[in-house]
């Protein structure tokens, strides 16, 4: 059996032997290799490779001996777009910031997105020009001045009402029309007759009672004081063939001069059709066709229902359907989108608007006022030290929010402020250091520590004094000249064992209670023998800040730690600040900018905050060196000029 176990402790040994020189020829001798291509450059082992395919930015690469193989894939880019910056679709890693939305009426066109919150700024400003008939040498010219306020954020622009200007003017007549107002004149006139003496006469025309006879009848303006600057004066002859029989046809009209049966004959002069009026004649009022009829505009906010020829209006404008203004939105009409006014400011609390949820842009903290704490360390029983820690109150320009931020301490170590024997400034207690007295068979106080008297029945009283003549609190007790009138009498003890002469107690050491007031851990005790009365009044504990534990506000006691600041990083433009208290530390990180190039301008890598446009294209041949893109459409200029000669034969001595 002996010989059984020996063989087998030696084939286990031999089998361990075996795999460890297989293991050795499986990773080679080294404890750490030297990989040069794959190969110890120490112990010539080979590595097997466990390979890490290639990604975006590595090749393919083995994660034992960091031989690599092939290259890197190079990343899928996806363009950037307004909501995402160019992004790698493999691994998404991202380039550059994100593109300018695509503003259209205050809304992106590519992603739906409307502005975050109109920032109206004006950029130009309109006027409409309007005329009132007054009469028939004057109207009223309004203009109406409007502002044209654009959103410095997505570009949209509204028509906001400015102020309105009237004027009284003279109408601008041409061929007897207003040129501005468009009014036409009436022409005040009187009728001309030819009479039998070749001359004009003022009386209403008639009908010839003879037509037979050349008499011509003409009604004639005379508008020689017409304020529209027409002129009509009758002929001197109006007709030569006046005074002669008429040749009338079959139409009953003179051959000779033209005279139908029943006419007046007149030298029309007409004014062309309005809306309310057909073609008629200056002159004799005959008309011809019918009026035009009004062309008809329907009302609008601020205009009645309008012709929109003669400018007659019906009615009244409708008036602005308002929409009230609030924090993003100035007072806009819902049918016109015409404003008026500005936005409201937003309604802040805590650093964040109730009205529309939207955060503070960025806290902009100025030094508003100053608050200090003061607490009291205990000292001695003469001295207290005095701390007033001093804050500054900083508040945001933008949205009002306040915090308190350390300023600096004062130290100052004062005396105690005594009143009753309690300083009035810290509280604190005085213990008024003294001296026992009893009063002795010789009628006069000494001291010694008082006891129980051997002997009850005989009145011997028990005094505890304070001697504090020298207290500094100034409370001062002095015995009394004789402590009881009964001293020296028997006592006369009731079935509570009380003296009925002295009030004496069996055990009693009689005590003039000074009582100091409860404290927090304390309640109310007599300085002089200890006694208590009521309980200790407790903590008043205010909570732990980010710079100060949990304190009682009472005696200025202390329990755990500060909270410490709830830190949120520095950005390109605050400095890391704390979420609760709002104290700040360091500076702002900077924008860490990339260049602009002809696609993009130049871009914060961090934040995407853009400043300035993009560079311009390199062109060449048509298409810009940098970007790859191609002119958006050539306009031709001539610049210059240059010339291509060539030859015809022309014969053998010429060409």
């Amino acid at each position: 059996m002996k010989r059984r176990g020996l063989f087998a402790l030696l084939a286990a040994a031999m089998l361990v032997t075996g795999m460890a020189g297989a293991l050795a020829e499986e990773t080679g001798s080294c404890e750490t290799h030297s990989w040069s291509n794959g190969v110890c450059a120490v112990c010539g082992y080979a590595c097997g490779h466990q390979w890490q395919a290639a990604t975006c930015t590595e090749p393919k690469t083995c994660e034992v001996c960091g031989e690599t193989e092939g290259s890197a894939l190079g990343h899928s880019w996806q363009d950037a777009t307004c909501t995402t910056p160019r992004t790698c679709s493999v691994c998404n890693v991202t380039e550059g910031g994100t593109l300018p939305h695509s503003w259209n009426d205050g809304t992106c066109s590519e992603c739906g997105a409307s502005c975050p919150g109109h920032d109206y700024q004006q950029t130009g400003s309109t006027s409409e020009t309007s005329y009132e008939k007054w009469n028939d040498t004057q109207h009223n010219k309004k203009v109406a001045y409007y502002k044209t306020m654009t959103c410095s954020v997505c570009g949209y622009s509204v028509q906001e009402f400015d102020h309105e200007e009237t004027e009284l003017q003279n109408h601008a007549w041409e061929d007897g029309k207003c040129t501005s107002c468009g009014y036409v004149c009436q022409h005040p006139f009187k009728l001309l007759t030819y009479n039998d003496n070749k001359s004009w006469e003022e009386e209403l025309p008639s009908v010839p009672e003879n037509e037979s006879t050349h008499t011509d009848y003409y009604i004639i303006h005379d508008v020689f004081d017409c304020a529209c600057g027409l002129e009509f004066k009758p002929p001197e002859e109006p007709n030569s063939a006046a005074g002669k029989a008429h040749t009338f046809d079959g139409n009953d009209v003179c051959t000779a001069c033209g005279y139908k049966k029943g006419d007046i004959v007149c030298d029309h002069v007409w004014t062309d059709a309005t809306c309310t009026t057909p073609k008629t004649c200056s002159i004799c009022g005959v008309t011809e066709g019918e009026a035009l009829g009004h062309d008809w505009k329907d009302a609008t906010c601020t205009e009645p229902k309008t012709c929109g020829v003669c400018g007659e209006a019906e009615g009244e404008a409708k008036g602005h359907s308002w929409q009230e203004a609030t924090c993003t939105t100035p007072k806009t009409c819902s049918v016109c989108n015409v404003t008026e006014g500005g936005t409201l400011p937003h309604s802040w609390s805590d650093g964040v608007c109730s009205d529309c949820g939207a955060a503070c842009p960025g806290h902009d903290y100025r030094q508003t006022g100053s608050t200090s704490e003061t607490s009291y360390e205990k000292w001695n029983d003469t001295q207290h030290n005095k701390k007033v820690a001093y804050y500054k109150t900083m508040t945001c320009s933008v949205c009002g929010y306040s915090v308190q931020e350390f300023d600096h301490e004062e130290t100052e170590l004062q005396n105690h402020a005594w009143e009753d024997g309690k300083c009035t400034s810290c509280g604190y207690v005085c213990q008024h250091p003294f001296k026992l007295l009893t009063y002795n068979d010789n009628k006069s106080w000494e001291e010694e520590l008082p006891s129980v008297p051997e002997n009850e029945s005989t009145h011997t009283d028990y005094y505890i004094i304070h001697d504090v003549f020298d207290c500094a609190c100034g409370l001062e007790f002095k015995p009394p000249e004789e402590p009881n009138s009964a001293a020296g009498k028997a006592h006369t003890f009731d079935g509570n064992d009380v003296c009925t002469a002295c009030g004496y107690k069996k055990g009693d050491i009689v005590c003039d209670h000074v009582w100091t007031d409860a404290t927090c851990t304390t309640p109310k005790t007599c300085s002089i023998c200890g006694v208590t009365e009521g309980e200790a009044l407790g903590h008043d504990w205010k909570d732990a800040t980010c710079t100060a534990p949990k304190t009682c506000g009472r005696c200025g006691v202390t329990e755990g730690e500060a909270k410490g600041h709830s830190w949120k990083d520095a950005t390109c433009t605050e400095p890391k600040t704390c979420e609760v208290c709002g104290e700040t530390e360091g500076s702002a990180l900077g924008h860490s900018w990339q260049d602009a190039t002809c696609t993009t301008p130049r871009t914060c890598s961090v934040c995407n905050v853009t400043e300035g446009g993009t560079l311009p294209h390199s062109w060449n041949d048509g298409t810009c060196s940098e970007c790859g893109a191609s002119c958006p459409g050539h306009d031709y200029q001539q610049t210059g000029s240059t010339s291509e000669t060539s030859y015809e034969k022309w014969n053998d001595t010429q060409h």
